[in-house]
């Protein structure tokens, strides 16, 4: 008898060869098998009896028909005729399920993840500083391939759906994204190879450059002394004016060692440079002392921090005067008399 070896399917995302009890979604599949001699008739049969095509044995002693409009589940068998008419035992079966419905269209964007640092979600219109971020999704069936794309509609990332419907890639070092807004799609592949709509769009934007802060200098402006302060320095200005640089884009906040916010949010500039006045309300005292911390950060997420310490004295010296001495002292010494 024959042996009905596998179908070839050449249709659709999903493409080669279909072995026994495979999902095919190409309606005209060729079956490939082999057995018989030159010459010798093979017939294709279904399980009803129905003859679906016939072909004859090749010299190598392999055959191949194409089929024509199949569909549903079907169990196949081959029979050998030889030229004088009499035909084989049937090989065994060999079943085949055409499936040519898409999955549906996914309804909701990727899940998109940021692994650097924090492990965050990336909401759309986010920023991030992770360039190969964790793409996510759930609702598939176990075993269907989603394709991700991007902007540019060029596949980046495949990976297939788990026994729970949930589906996780990361984008490998070959697909890092670059700088800017990015926006990603995905579809559906089932086993068969029918392809379901693109879905919705997820957009963001990665940032991965990096951030800087310093406080450069305090200004005094009280007192008899007034000039900049710089870091390790004394003054007696306990709400002097912070000046310092950052990253353009980046939110400054200062605070003290202790924890004590100052202030959130400063903004630097064109050129990076912001500057904050401490108001009397958080004036600096009592007199020692302080640590003033800077963390910059940008928008992806990134930060930064640096510290200057400053000493506050705003106790004047003792006012007394004493005299031990004078330079003419005639007569006895330290009765302050003198004759000059």
């Amino acid at each position: 008898a024959p042996a009905i070896d596998y179908f070839d399917d050449d249709v659709g995302a999903v493409q080669g060869p279909v072995y026994d009890n495979g999902v095919t979604n190409d309606i005209h599949p060729t079956v490939f098998g082999t057995g018989g001699k030159v010459g010798d008739v093979v017939t294709i049969y279904t399980q009803d009896g129905t003859v679906v095509a016939t072909t004859t044995v090749s010299s190598n002693g392999s055959w191949n028909v194409n089929l024509a409009n199949q569909s549903g589940t079907v169990e196949y068998t081959a029979t050998l005729t030889d030229p004088a008419g009499n035909e084989s035992d049937p090989s065994g079966t060999f079943t085949v399920t055409y499936d040519v419905t898409a999955p549906d269209t996914p309804n909701t964007p990727a899940i998109v993840t940021d692994n650097v640092g924090e492990i965050v979600t990336v909401g759309a219109g986010d920023t991030t500083d992770d360039n190969r971020p964790t793409f996510s999704g759930t609702g598939q069936e176990a075993g269907e391939t989603i394709t991700l794309y991007d902007g540019n509609d060029q596949v980046i990332a495949t990976t297939v759906v788990d026994t729970d419907g949930s589906w996780k890639v990361e984008l490998d070092p070959a697909n890092t994204m670059t700088d800017g807004e990015q926006s990603v799609t995905y579809t559906v592949t089932d086993e068969a190879g029918n392809t379901s709509g693109r879905s919705p769009e997820m957009t963001f934007v990665v940032d991965t450059s990096s951030v800087s802060v310093e406080i450069s200098y305090l200004v005094d402006d009280a007192g008899e002394v007034t000039d900049n302060v710089f870091d390790g320095g004394f003054t007696d200005d306990a709400t002097p004016e912070i000046w310092g640089t950052a990253s353009a884009g980046a939110t400054v906040e200062l605070k003290l060692s202790n924890g004590t916010i100052l202030a959130t949010g400063i903004a630097p500039d064109n050129d990076g440079n912001w500057n904050y006045k401490i108001p009397a309300t958080d004036a600096l005292t009592p007199d020692g002392a302080y640590k003033l911390i800077a963390t910059a950060t940008n928008p992806a997420g990134g930060s930064v921090e640096t510290e200057f310490t400053v000493t506050i004295d705003t106790t004047p010296p003792a006012a007394s005067v004493e005299i031990t001495a004078i330079t003419e002292d005639t007569g006895v010494a330290g009765d302050f008399i003198t004759n000059d």
